[in-house]
């Protein structure tokens, strides 16, 4: 049996992208894919989506062999980890998953775990890109600060949008008020003033203030004009475009009560190997701890077993991460996996540029033939911009930023190194147990059915 997925982030007229990922699948499969799994507009950094979820049941269903088939991995899901695990599940399940456009390299072999770490490294190169497009993004939000215009439709509670305008809603703007006044002038917090709104009947939206409809409002800065408050590239900005409703003073006082109030994380330290390292004496996971010294001035961090009724045992996190890294690298070096992907991945960027030019062709001819048709009265002015209007998003899917061979070269040489944070972030989230002796010796490291054994041991 023959399924397929598609996924878009963003419903287009027309259903485009799904379209053309539906094509692409027909193209590449010869045989008749009996049943289609599609989440128009839903993003893939969530696996909330419904035809995913319908997708899952149909991979457990069976266990007979199957074929799932997607024009990319990432239409899955964004999230790597995420994607690995369906990936173990279909497995599982006997359902083979077909890349057409990203074909596991037969010289890898059959190998699964092998398989998994060429889609690893698909994902650290499509989050190379996603850093581009993210970029232009910000390079246009960074345009739009400089005209002083709103950034987008969307309004936080108290306003609304008009004609390129955010102006204010009264009777919401009146409780946005009240909700700054409560907070600055008296000792409620978040709960005590979501209780007192709902106390006197005013909702947020049509539904009952919560807690955190009130720190929403509180640390929005568009009450006193500014645009861009949430944003990790931009620098929040005064706009013409909106009226303030609270004073700045006020909002200052708030900014500085919430600062006070907030609870300060003591440990605020990374722990890679979080739950997965076992402990030797219990079997049990350990847990990061940090301890302080205060006579040296010195914080300590190690994973450390929080069982009662274990003897105890604990590592230095900073050590036992070093190893582990290390033992990886050691492992890609020594074998001649990233050198067999590294020529397999540029044989397919060729390829997907051949693709595009190709397909980049066809739309062109069909652009002249709207415009023939117009000439010849087939078609009225107000059709023909439309379907321009089409075929322009479809020239702009294919034409979407892809790496050259230079770029990928580079990606794949971090790798080999594990000297960028992206990779090395990729890298933990492979480990899938790490095991030690008693004598807190590294003993093998396991990469979802790899085991890599260590030379202490």
């Amino acid at each position: 049996m023959h399924v397929a997925y598609c996924r878009t982030s963003v419903r287009r007229d027309h259903k485009v992208s799904i379209e053309m990922q539906k094509e692409v699948i027909q193209q590449h499969v010869k045989q008749d894919i009996s049943k289609w799994f599609i989440d128009d507009g839903l993003s893939g950094s969530t696996i909330n989506r419904p035809d995913f979820a319908r997708l899952t049941e149909w991979v457990t269903s069976s266990t007979q062999s199957r074929t799932l088939y997607v024009t990319r991995y990432d239409r899955l899901s964004r999230n790597v980890s995420n994607a690995l695990d369906f990936l173990e599940l279909c497995q599982t399940h006997h359902v083979e998953v077909v890349s057409v456009l990203e074909p596991i390299p037969s010289s890898l072999g059959d190998k699964q775990a092998t398989q998994l770490l060429f889609v690893q490294i698909l994902f650290s190169l499509a989050e190379f890109t996603r850093s581009v497009t993210i970029e232009n993004i910000n390079q246009g939000l960074a345009q739009k600060k400089l005209e002083k215009k709103v950034l987008s439709a969307k309004v936080p509670f108290g306003y609304r949008y008009q004609e390129g305008k955010i102006v204010a809603h009264p009777s919401e703007a009146t409780v946005v008020r009240q909700i700054f006044s409560l907070y600055t002038s008296t000792s409620m917090g978040y709960q005590k003033i979501a209780q007192q709104l709902q106390k006197e009947g005013k909702t947020f939206r049509g539904k009952p203030f919560k807690k955190h409809h009130i720190a929403t409002i509180l640390r929005h800065s568009v009450y006193i004009g500014q645009i861009g408050h949430s944003s990790k590239n931009l620098t929040p900005y005064l706009s013409h475009d909106v009226i303030p409703i609270i004073h700045p003073d006020i909002f200052q006082q708030a900014t500085e009560k919430r600062t006070r109030r907030r609870p300060k994380k003591r440990d605020t330290r990374e722990y890679p190997l979080r739950k997965k390292i076992s402990c030797p004496h219990c079997g049990r996971k350990l847990s990061p701890k940090m301890q302080s010294d205060s006579i040296y001035q010195h914080t300590y961090h190690y994973y450390a077993c929080g069982y009662e009724d274990c003897i105890g045992y604990r590592l230095d996190a900073p050590t036992i991460e070093k190893e582990v890294l290390s033992s990886i690298k050691t492992y890609l070096t020594e074998t001649n996996n990233l050198t067999i992907l590294l020529d397999e991945l540029q044989k397919q960027l060729s390829q997907v540029a051949k693709q595009k030019e190709a397909t980049v062709s066809d739309l062109m001819k069909r652009k002249s033939c709207i415009f023939d048709q117009y000439e010849q009265g087939i078609l009225s002015k107000k059709e023909m911009v439309q379907q321009l209007d089409i075929l322009t998003k479809q020239l702009n899917d294919v034409t979407s930023i892809t790496l050259t061979e230079e770029q990928l070269e580079e990606r794949v040489t971090q790798l080999l190194h594990l000297s960028d944070n992206t990779i090395q972030d990729v890298i933990w989230s492979y480990i899938d147990h790490v095991q030690v002796t008693l004598d807190k010796q590294l003993k093998e490291v396991l990469l979802y059915g790899i085991r890599i054994q260590s030379d202490v041991v």
